[in-house]
């Protein structure tokens, strides 16, 4: 009788451990899916504030709809911001070397003071950026740029930025600044027709032809350049709305 008994519930036994066995992989799949980025976020967030670096999070930049950084609360200190929160901007000072950006993607807003660097690859991974500014730095070409569909403001300045071929691609673009750089050739400039403001003050242009397809054009600063007052009128009559700025 109870060899029967025994046989009965066994099955059920069986079941009953893979069930626990599955729910077990599930929950480290969860985990893992949830705790891995969040460490990556964490040392990213070490990172900035040890290269002198200020932080922004989601909640943040809409307090108003759920919580403030300030009502984190005991969430703050455990698990920790970085494990309930995402990172949307950062603020850098000087630094050389980006890698440490490739490990977060939720960046929306990232400016840096002095980058004693070229390669911005690791930001080509942060697709939902729709603002850059980096000053002083080693740049010379933005093709690591041409992932970031969403891009609506970009300031690259005081750079040895000689070749914008990878900005082509950023149509969304409303805001440009690359003035005080040698850039001589602006083709492509004319494929970013949302532009509305833009800045090539105290650069090397030789052709500013491109410059007459941005019809949306408001503001068009052109401060220490070799434009001659012909290309100048061109640009007027091609740019009625707009307000030229030059010496």
């Amino acid at each position: 009788m109870n060899q029967i008994t025994e046989s009965k519930s066994s099955p059920f036994l069986k079941i009953s451990l893979r069930t626990v066995l599955i729910a077990i992989l599930f929950i480290g799949l969860i985990l893992g899916f949830w705790i891995l980025p969040s460490l990556k976020q964490r040392k990213v967030s070490e990172w900035v504030t040890q290269n002198g670096g200020t932080i922004s999070y989601v909640a943040e930049d809409r307090a108003a709809d759920f919580f403030s950084k300030a009502e984190y609360g005991i969430l703050g200190y455990w698990p920790g911001v970085d494990f309930i929160d995402n990172i949307s901007r950062i603020k850098l000072g000087k630094t050389s070397d980006l890698s440490p950006l490739s490990n977060v993607n939720h960046i929306v807003c990232l400016s840096i003071s002095q980058f004693n660097g070229s390669d911005l690859s690791p930001i080509a991974k942060t697709k939902p950026l729709e603002s850059l500014s980096i000053y002083k730095s080693r740049i010379t070409q933005l093709d690591a740029l041409k992932q970031l569909s969403n891009l609506h403001s970009l300031e690259i300045t005081h750079c040895d930025l000689t070749n914008i071929q990878g900005l082509s691609d950023c149509v969304q673009l409303t805001y440009l600044d690359l003035s005080n750089t040698p850039l001589k050739d602006i083709q492509g400039l004319q494929q970013l027709t949302e532009l509305t403001m833009l800045q090539l003050s105290h650069t090397k242009i030789a052709d500013f032809g491109p410059l007459k397809s941005l019809q949306n054009l408001v503001r068009l600063t052109l401060r220490g350049t070799s434009i001659s007052p012909a290309e100048l009128n061109e640009l007027k009559a091609a740019l009625p709305i707009c307000i030229i700025e030059s010496d």
